[in-house]
């Protein structure tokens, strides 16, 4: 079983710009070669992520593995929240 944090498939998609995310929820995404927090709408969603595109974002690094059902993601950032003031 690969190491990693496992994200369901269903929630790695790409945007029409490219760009691949993952969706965690209420609009707020994380750009899978960048790393970097985005706001997005669904209809920018082009896709599901395919293989090929899995596939390069693993020779990049920047996730660990994937198979038919899950991402295996390494090191997960702290999602960004508002202070409380």
């Amino acid at each position: 079983m690969p190491e990693g944090t496992p994200i369901d498939r269903q929630w790695v998609l790409v945007l029409e710009n490219g760009a691949v995310i993952v969706d965690w929820g209420n609009g707020l995404a994380q750009d899978l070669a960048t790393g970097d927090f985005l706001r997005f709408e669904e209809r920018q969603v082009s896709h599901v992520a395919y293989d090929e595109e899995l596939a390069l974002l693993v020779r990049q690094g920047r996730i660990l593995a994937y198979d038919r059902r899950l991402v295996y993601l390494g090191s997960l950032p702290d999602l960004p929240r508002r202070s409380m003031e």
